[in-house]
């Protein structure tokens, strides 16, 4: 049975400590919603799965029960569910506010913390007492591009899923290694042109990776998060889709 995690990583860009310097593990009994995280919306399980996803949301952060959602259905597959706060307060309530070059430059500056999040919550996974754990990552929007850059330097990673977010489609031909990886996109997203997800799966076929891609109908950005009742079939699709990657690994 699977357990939710919520892990506080994030900091204010602005500041100059590195964001592991303030990483902090705090294990919480019930969702976003108030409904627990155990399957079937039972208490969670004391023992930790073998198999856990990282969750890297979007600008707006967790506020949308769509996370919840797929902590759910994970936790129905006996696969823990991690939601990493790689933003700090400061960067939700002001990302969305900025000027398109603003944001981007912020964006630029801040990334390599965000990264380091990813990468301090990965190896605090590996180090805990549960030999030869599993781990996947699914990155919404803001938090797909983050995915991409702390799978670059993490070829262990088992599996992935891209839901509306990932690289300028521009830099995709040089990704060297990809695991197994799912791309959901939103046909009419205009903010990361669909164009991303299907230089996505080309490059993940070249590659001789599995891969497995859904195009949203009507599908804006922000489908993921304002549709619950699209995003609980995303969620099951996900579930379903590291039920099978992360199983023997």
């Amino acid at each position: 049975m699977g357990n939710l995690q919520r892990h506080l990583t994030a900091m204010p860009f602005e500041r100059a400590l590195p964001a592991v310097a303030l990483s902090i593990c705090i294990t919480v009994a019930c969702l976003l919603d108030g409904t627990f995280a155990g399957a079937e919306g039972g208490v969670p399980s004391a023992e930790p799965s073998n198999r856990v996803v990282i969750l890297l949301g979007g600008s707006k952060g967790y506020v949308s029960r769509s996370y919840s959602s797929c902590v759910k259905a994970l936790s129905k597959r006996g696969i823990d569910g991690v939601l990493l706060d790689y933003l700090s307060p400061t960067e939700i309530s002001e990302l969305d506010k900025e000027p398109s070059a603003t944001r981007r430059l912020r964006e630029a500056a801040a990334l390599p913390h965000w990264v380091a999040s990813v990468e301090a919550e990965v190896k605090h996974l590996r180090t805990s007492n549960v030999p030869g754990r599993a781990i996947g990552l699914m990155g919404v929007s803001l938090g797909g591009r983050v995915m991409f850059d702390a799978l670059a330097a993490d070829p262990e990673i088992g599996a992935i899923a891209a839901v509306d977010g990932g690289p300028d489609d521009r830099l995709i031909p040089q990704i060297k290694a990809l695991p197994p990886m799912l791309v959901v996109w939103g046909k009419e997203d205009r903010v990361f042109n669909p164009r991303i997800a299907q230089a996505l799966s080309d490059r993940a076929k070249e590659l001789g990776t599995p891969v497995t891609s859904i195009l949203v109908p009507r599908g804006q950005h922000d489908f993921f998060v304002a549709d619950l009742q699209r995003s609980e079939t995303i969620c099951a699709e996900a579930a379903s889709f590291f039920d099978n990657a992360l199983s023997g690994r």
